[in-house]
């Protein structure tokens, strides 16, 4: 099982390498002779994102069918199991995944890399810069997490499980069999609070990345703004989910007394979470501004917008009543809207408007 893990996440590291690489140069040959190869190297790389995240599933799922099975080949699972009964035995066996330092990366890993999914999508349908430079930025954060657990040992999820938790034959030793999971971590609150702080944090990599962007690709309209909003406001509401769980598990495991204690981890997602509340403040002051500005637009400039979208409407549907009564020219479509009007109104009677049908 370890050898299957390890080469799962060999693959991801080298799909989001290559990925990483094509849209690197995609964005080199923008503006160049060849721009149309452009295109291709941006697919490529939105292709590449994708694999590496079904490799990176394919480990995640790896390790949850170990937990659920009770297969002690790999190291973390025999540390990190969980020898709870009931429904929430399965839950906690489940929750094995992330109880630990190395399992927790890897869905970290995993949530950055689902994320980057959406991106990529977005890139192979419009393939626009910002959109592939955002998922450059962001599949080099999910570059260095994979390569955190794939040349660290310490982080190494897939290290086979050896002496001292086995013997020769195969089988658990004593020191291995009382190995499992923190019994403080079995409870429902903490089984559900790390992942929801993790969605939060992969979350917040989009915004991050599209705002790199924008610096990258020299574009100072607010399309990177409109592009990670709701990434935005999902992960500050997931942090603010996580952050409760982990004040509830606190209070009733660890018997905080009901306030909050100095500790390292918790505290770094209140600040994350602080800094969504103000992400999102400046989100929404921009969006106010543009209505404000809609609302109190000059009455007179908004009368000549609306005389001229009626004259607009007007001359399309003129279009439309000549080009259904006359023979189709050159000159009938090398011509303008204004001028297929005057045609119409020479060749009909003034007396006789033509009725609209609809």
């Amino acid at each position: 099982m370890s050898t299957f893990g390890l080469f799962g996440l060999v693959i991801a590291f080298a799909g989001v390498a290559i990925g990483s690489v094509c849209l690197l140069a995609s964005q080199a040959l923008r503006g160049t002779r060849r721009a149309s190869s452009a295109d291709t190297f941006a697919w490529a790389g939105a292709v590449a994102h994708i694999l590496a995240f079904v490799a990176l599933t394919f480990c995640c799922g790896l390790l949850v069918f170990c937990f659920m099975t009770g297969d002690f080949s790999i190291e973390y699972v025999l540390l990190e199991h969980s020898e709870a009964e009931g429904a929430l035995g399965v839950l906690y066996r489940f929750a094995g995944l992330w109880a630990g330092r190395e399992g927790s990366l890897l869905l970290w890993a995993w949530l950055i890399s689902a994320f980057n999914v959406a991106v990529a999508v977005r890139v192979m349908k419009h393939d626009e810069p910002i959109d592939c430079m955002a998922l450059l930025v962001s599949g080099l954060v999910l570059v260095a997490f994979v390569a955190v657990m794939l040349f660290s040992e310490s982080n190494m999820p897939f290290t086979a499980t050896a002496a001292p938790y086995i013997d020769s034959s195969g089988r658990l030793t004593n020191t291995g069999s009382m190995q499992g999971m923190n019994p403080l971590l079995e409870h429902w609150a903490q089984a559900i609070h790390p992942p929801t702080l993790f969605i939060g944090y992969a979350g917040l990599t989009i915004p991050f990345a599209y705002a790199i962007a924008a610096l990258i690709v020299n574009d100072p309209s607010k399309k990177w703004v409109e592009r990670s909003s709701r990434f935005a406001m999902i992960s500050w509401l997931f942090l603010g989910i996580g952050i409760g769980l982990g004040c509830v598990w606190a209070y009733v495991v660890l018997g905080w007394g009901g306030y909050w204690g100095w500790d390292a981890v918790e505290n770094a997602s209140l600040l994350s979470w602080l800094v969504g509340v103000a992400l999102g403040v400046v989100v929404l002051l921009g969006a106010v501004s543009v209505m404000w500005k809609r609302l109190h637009r000059d009455p007179a400039q908004t009368r000549q917008d609306t005389i001229l979208q009626e004259i607009t409407e007007d001359n399309t549907w003129n279009t439309l009543q000549y080009a259904s009564t006359r023979p189709l020219t050159v000159q009938t479509l090398s011509t303008g809207t204004t001028t297929a009007l005057d045609f119409r109104m020479a060749a009909l009677p003034r007396t006789a408007p033509v009725e609209k049908s609809w």
